[in-house]
């Protein structure tokens, strides 16, 4: 079987804003110097590199891509790499391995977590690092602006880019919607309508009442619904202050429809306790007709299926979200990937480079389409 998108992922933080941060020295790996050619030296291996990486999106769907990711950096660069990748409760596994004081070179985070561990100590700038990488320094690679996104107001960088990712949104059932005649929702009444009917009106066609309309992974990525009141996700800075949009009165009507579909059951009664692979479980199983995911999902869903049945009528479809009443769309936000190395980095020259020739001298290539010949 053919096994997609194992390098593809590799530096996708498609379903979540990825940072990978690097960790401490342990004084077993000799620190290169920092005027090392930005040029990948596969080849030169006078002593053996190695890199240890903790990720939750970064790597392969499975075990075996896992390894066939390790395998590839190692081909390209020359350093052995070792990808520890939970296959769930991703947070909660990191920061224990960082509490227990368990060393790695970079790790997948969020832009909150970096902001946490630069408080904590936990990461150091990468500022001097960066403003000699002429990679990194290359404006057609990345545009300086985007830089500015991951600077501290200090000015320091403790994060890298990885890469863009796509955005958040309703993905639904397209087939559903045919076999029922309804139209694409665009409100939040038209969303309600769809997702009774996908509730009510036996959509997989067995005859029983066993489907939802909606499923979600706890309150991650509603972002497609909370547009509708011009709300943005997570942190968003407002003179010099920060906000959480979710936790506004503004955000109150989202909360009480989103609680209206819960009453009515609608909307799973799981969805508090589903992490990102249940929920993607009952969509793919015809138990939801809805669920909120990366973009980048909508193509692997259908490609899971059809792998599964070729001629299975399943056809998932991104949806744009709701939008506002200033006709603003924050649906499908579009976030950046980054890296960083602690101020503990066991080699943090290794993961620079890992950065270098991956995220951006091959982005185009392993970083969107996969490992070649897989």
């Amino acid at each position: 079987m053919r096994k997609a998108n194992v390098v593809s992922t590799m530096m996708a933080l498609i379903l979540v804003c990825g940072v990978a941060a690097g960790c401490s020295d342990s004084g077993n790996s000799a620190s290169a110097p920092t005027n090392t050619s930005d040029a990948s030296k596969g080849q030169e291996k006078k002593e053996e590199r190695t890199l240890k990486i903790m990720s939750g999106v970064i790597g392969g769907k499975t075990p075996e891509e896992n390894t066939l990711f390790e395998k590839e950096i190692e081909r390209l660069t020359g350093i052995k790499a070792k990808l520890d990748k939970p296959a769930s409760d991703y947070d909660q596994k990191l920061l224990a391995a960082i509490a227990s004081g368990e060393k790695f070179d970079l790790l997948q985070i969020s832009k909150e977590k970096m902001n946490l561990f630069i408080e904590q100590g936990v990461i150091s700038p990468l500022t001097d690092q960066v403003k000699a990488s002429k990679v990194l320094q290359d404006p057609d690679v990345l545009p300086p602006q985007e830089w500015d996104q991951v600077k501290t107001k200090d000015g320091k960088i403790y994060g890298v880019f990885t890469k863009f990712q796509g955005g958040t949104m309703p993905i639904v059932r397209n087939d559903w919607l045919k076999k029922l005649n309804l139209p694409e929702p665009k409100t939040l009444d038209d969303y309600y309508k769809v997702l009774k009917a996908f509730t009510e009106q036996d959509p997989d066609g067995n005859g029983k009442k066993d489907t939802y309309g909606l499923s979600t992974a706890g309150t991650y990525e509603l972002q497609g619904f909370f547009s509708a009141a011009g709300l943005k996700q997570r942190y968003v800075e407002k003179d010099g202050k920060l906000d959480v949009p979710y936790s506004t009165d503004a955000a109150i009507p989202v909360y009480e429809w989103l609680n209206k579909l819960y009453k009515e059951g609608i909307l799973d009664p799981n969805f508090a306790t589903n992490d990102t692979g249940k929920m993607r479980n009952l969509f793919l199983t015809d138990r939801v007709g809805m669920i909120t995911y990366w973009d980048a999902w909508v193509g692997m869903l259908n490609n899971t299926r059809k792998q599964q049945d070729a001629n299975t009528a399943f056809e998932a479809k991104g949806l744009p979200g709701v939008v506002g009443s200033e006709r603003q769309l924050h649906a499908a936000s579009r976030r950046s990937g980054r890296m960083g190395y602690s101020g503990k980095c066991r080699a943090s020259e290794n993961s620079l480079r890992i950065h270098r020739m991956v995220a951006f001298q091959r982005r185009d290539r392993s970083g969107q389409h996969g490992h070649q010949g897989q």
